[in-house]
């Protein structure tokens, strides 16, 4: 019996940290990538809460506008700029004009060397001296 105690104790003490600290996401049915849950683009549809790993286990890619792509250690969510497939122009995540477009993120440097503009609304300083 003490051998028993024993032997769940120790399962428990290996397994119980991976369920604990297991980051959650946000995945919807037809979703190709896993949100936060304060994700706008998710907002006003039906998701399922699951792990990250098993939302990386699916195949499944981190959003670029909530969770951003891997990011290397001198990059942050923060220096990132939203850019549609086609669009001219960048944007701060919160911009309305990209509110329920999928976007990708990208460095400010990268799109000023793609040629894009910053947007008129959510950098009206930056767009004003570009004139």
């Amino acid at each position: 019996m003490f051998k028993k105690m024993i032997a769940v104790v120790l399962i428990l003490a290996i397994f119980a940290p991976v369920v604990l600290f297991a980051e959650d996401v946000y995945v919807t049915k037809q979703g190709a990538r896993y949100h936060s849950l304060d994700c706008s683009l998710i907002a006003n549809k039906d998701k399922e809460k699951i792990t990250q790993e098993d939302a990386k286990a699916k195949g499944l890619e981190p959003c670029a506008r909530c969770i951003g792509k891997e990011l290397s250690s001198k990059q942050t969510k923060e220096d990132l700029v939203y850019v549609t497939e086609n669009g001219k122009k960048y944007h701060q995540p919160e911009c309305n004009l990209i509110k329920s477009r999928k976007t990708n993120g990208i460095s400010l440097e990268e799109a000023k060397a793609k040629g894009l503009e910053p947007c008129r609304r959510c950098f009206p300083e930056m767009a004003k001296a570009e004139k």
